[in-house]
């Protein structure tokens, strides 16, 4: 099913980039063939932060990073929930479900 909907979507790019006239632009797959021209900025529903920029090859490409921290160093009396609608995650008392009274640290954003 992978092969299928990878076809149809470099059918639909290729599509479009046959029928516009040439000009520089990204397109991102998860977005439903979304096309975006150097400097668009835009965030995906799986949290990430997107831009499209030209590369060292002259070539458009879609540059993405995650716009949440990732929790590091987490207590083992506390536990990582994740949030797909806040695009975060909450680190909360096992036993009480409050907030982790322990430190950790996070990584990225």
């Amino acid at each position: 099913m992978a092969n299928l909907s990878t076809a149809v979507f470099l059918s639909c790019c290729l599509m479009l980039a046959f029928l516009e006239e040439p000009e520089a632009f990204c397109f991102m797959e998860p977005n439903g063939c979304e096309k975006y021209k150097p400097g668009d900025i835009w965030e995906t529903d799986d949290c990430l932060s997107c831009e499209c920029v030209v590369d060292q090859n002259d070539s458009d490409v879609a540059a993405c990073c995650s716009i949440y921290s990732t929790p590091t160093g987490v207590h083992e009396d506390c536990e990582v929930i994740w949030k797909q609608e806040e695009c975060k995650y909450d680190v909360i008392d096992k036993n009480t479900k409050g907030p982790c009274g322990h430190m950790h640290g996070v990584v990225g954003k």
